[in-house]
């Protein structure tokens, strides 16, 4: 007897009654073709204010919901609240998570992130004022991601964004900010989650069309969803570059996988940037779950890596099932992590994981194998770390290093080192963590540093200090920290040699 199909609908919460809604139903048709298409049975659900639809979607339990929804009621604020709903009813779903979703929802708020992290976006202001040596300002919606309020009149001198941010919000309504204009080119990075982690698909440019002097060239509503008007018509993309932009091109794709690890995306999602005269790339927004229409710049860049459309969904889908079973096998259903006792299988299935506190002989040499190869760190930095695994072995726990190790298939896969900092009763040094180099970007580091939480926490810890580098080579690091709940504690500049700081995190431990 043949099994039936995978059930995977397709949900979305559209009204149709905008060109931006109306597309996001296209795309709901199209990915349910599509579905069709790979061999799962698909339906389109629309999901309202009162999310009722998800109480007798999960009877029906299906494999996988395909999750469009951009916004609720024409809302683009409350696009969380279905990742929400679908996590309270045990429904695995594509693309970002409710967390990334709402961390990424409000522009100023990913800005400041994006700020101290040391990732460069344009300077801003909430109520048009302390933006000197500004000639001109944007003027752009907070929390709408379609272009919504973003018009030619948008781009002002910036002693009137005061008033400009104030007319926009009489006018379109929500919170209004004003953003330094940076003239120049545009610039969309797509990041597609996969089995190896994020994939940067090719980067895409916007050129702007004989644009008449005085016109800002901008992507606003016009030019995304007003069909047959003259920024529609006049603002196509390309993918081909001279190889002079070789070097801005690998630029673009590292910092846009840094802001992809910063906000801990998965699934699939897009980078926009304004590169300026002096050829500076700055960011200007990250989107969650972009817009997936056939003629959407994310199908476009996936189309030029070779990918066709039914493949590009393949993708997505094949990558959120993954997902799903990493997190039941992992047991982080539950919210929960599995306390660390000698040797303990990950979440009592088996996930080719397998954690342990005790340190090993062999661990002296997987240790620095598996530094050496991340290629973040010098040659005395290996040995450093392997030395701290030997002393370790030597001394015990008068060492006063504590070690979290992780292995797959026989190897070491990932681990930590933390230790009391001497003369504290409950101050705590994270000294190592790292991730062999195949397995960055899925999300190892974090399920390490939140065992080694819960193990310092056991110990009696209150707050967790890190120490890393402020080069541009430790921007991800720097990244995955502000991204698990670490905030800057101090900086020293200069401190290891000219140009290259320290940065001390701290994180403070709840009981």
């Amino acid at each position: 007897m043949t099994s039936a199909p995978a059930f995977v609908p397709v949900l979305h919460g559209a009204a149709a009654d905008r060109p931006d809604e109306a597309d996001t139903v296209i795309a709901a048709e199209t990915i349910q073709g599509a579905l069709g298409r790979l061999g799962y049975r698909s339906e389109i659900i629309h999901l309202g204010l009162d999310l009722g639809a998800l109480s007798a979607l999960a009877a029906r339990r299906p494999a996988l919901v395909f999750n469009l929804v951009e916004g609720l009621a024409g809302d683009g604020t409350l696009a969380h609240l279905a990742p929400m709903a679908l996590e309270h009813f045990g429904l695995a779903y594509s693309g970002g998570t409710a967390e990334s979703l709402r961390d990424t929802l409000s522009k100023t708020a990913v800005k400041r992130l994006l700020q101290t992290a040391g990732l460069p976006t344009p300077a801003w202001s909430l109520d048009g004022g302390g933006l000197e040596g500004v000639e001109r300002v944007i003027v752009k919606s907070i929390g709408e991601h379609a272009s919504i309020g973003l018009d030619a009149g948008s781009v002002v001198a910036a002693g009137r964004a005061a008033e400009e941010i104030a007319a926009r919000q009489v006018r379109f309504g929500g919170r209004f900010f004003a953003e330094a204009f940076v003239e120049g080119r545009e610039f969309n990075v797509a990041v597609m989650d996969g089995p190896g982690g994020p994939r940067l698909l090719p980067i895409a440019e916007i050129d702007f069309v004989e644009y008449p002097d005085g016109r800002p060239r901008i992507v606003d509503y016009e030019a995304k969803w007003e069909e047959g008007s003259f920024a529609f018509g006049n603002t196509p993309r390309h993918f081909d570059f001279p190889a002079a932009d070789g070097p801005l091109l690998e630029r673009l794709g590292d910092l846009a996988l840094a802001a992809w690890r910063l906000f801990d995306l998965v699934g699939y999602a897009r980078v926009d940037f304004r590169v300026d005269s002096m050829n500076r790339p700055w960011i200007l927004e990250i989107n969650v779950n972009p817009c997936l229409s056939p003629d959407a710049g994310f199908a476009a860049a996936a189309a030029r890596a070779g990918l066709d459309y039914d493949e590009m969904i393949e993708g997505i889908v094949a990558t959120a099932l993954a997902r799903q079973r990493s997190e039941v096998d992992a047991g982080d259903h539950d919210g929960s992590t599995a306390p660390i006792a000698g040797i303990s299988p990950e979440g009592g299935c088996s996930s080719g994981l397998v954690w342990r506190e005790a340190v090993r002989a062999e661990d002296i040499e997987g240790v620095r194998t598996l530094v050496a190869g991340t290629a973040m760190f010098s040659a005395e930095e290996i040995d450093i770390a392997a030395e701290l695994v030997m002393e370790r072995i030597e001394k015990g726990p008068a060492s006063g290093y504590e070690f979290v190790m992780v292995e797959e298939g026989g190897r070491l896969a990932g681990y930590a080192c933390y230790g009391l900092i001497p003369g504290s009763e409950t101050s705590y040094d994270l000294y190592w963590i790292a991730v062999s180099a195949d397995r960055q970007g899925q999300g190892l580091g974090r399920k390490i540093l939140a065992r080694s939480e819960d193990a310092m926490r056991r110990l009696g810890a209150r707050q967790i200090y890190v120490d890393t580098s402020s080069c541009e080579k430790y921007i991800p690091t720097r990244a995955f920290y502000l991204g698990t709940g670490y905030t800057v504690a101090a900086e020293f500049a200069d401190f290891y040699r000219p140009g290259d700081g320290k940065v001390i995190f701290l994180k403070e431990l709840s009981d």
